[in-house]
């Protein structure tokens, strides 16, 4: 017996849409993450740049700023800060989305959970397990419980 299809098309509509809206929120985490790292590196490589120029500038009398005007004029230190503000306004923009996104998913699987705690209860009820323990198994989705 398969659940599929001892549920209305509208419970499909609405299962579908929470996979949609979790599929949609973790392709915005992975890119988060992405960004991040990829932040991280850029910021030890400029890092690991900034002490290499700084150890074979030859700084008269050990003054810091003597050398700023070499640091400013250099294109490669100027690129590599370009990179960093870039990368790191993608990872500001796409947080903000994906945080809506997360809410949007959290208030439709929310809505899923009372619409299937309504509707599939006794003498339904094991349809409502199979419907929770496909979406788990298959997508990672909990729709047996809301605190998550």
């Amino acid at each position: 017996m398969r659940w599929e299809d001892h549920v209305s098309n509208d419970t499909m509509k609405m299962l579908d849409e929470v996979k949609k809206k979790h599929t949609k929120h973790q392709k915005l985490k992975r890119q988060k993450e992405n960004y991040l790292l990829l932040f991280a590196f850029v910021v030890i490589l400029l890092l690991a740049y900034l002490y290499y120029f700084f150890s074979n500038v030859n700084i008269v009398g050990n003054d810091v700023f003597a050398g700023l005007p070499l640091l400013i004029g250099n294109p490669i230190i100027f690129i590599l800060l370009m990179i960093c503000l870039f990368l790191f306004y993608q990872y500001t923009a796409i947080a903000k989305k994906e945080k809506k996104e997360k809410d949007k998913y959290k208030k439709i699987r929310s809505e899923a959970i009372d619409y299937l705690d309504t509707h599939y209860i006794t003498p339904y009820s094991n349809i409502r397990d199979e419907i929770s323990q496909t979406m788990e198994e298959k997508f990672k989705i909990n729709l047996r419980y809301k605190n998550d």
